[in-house]
């Protein structure tokens, strides 16, 4: 029974690199483009950490 269960998983990894090489997307995970709305709302947390931090300073 232990066979049916790794097989799926190996043939779920198997569909998944196939889709992955036709498609041909770069899984670099640690390269992804920010969109711009994740660049406004970065930028936007540090401004108001910066606001927090200026306004309780004894």
């Amino acid at each position: 029974m232990h066979w049916i269960f790794w097989g799926s998983i190996v043939a779920f990894l198997v569909v998944i690199n196939l889709i992955s090489s036709l498609t041909g997307r770069n899984n670099n995970f640690s390269k992804w483009e920010k969109s711009l709305n994740q660049n406004t709302a970065e930028s936007d947390a540090l401004r108001e950490v910066g606001r927090f931090d200026h306004h309780n300073m004894p």
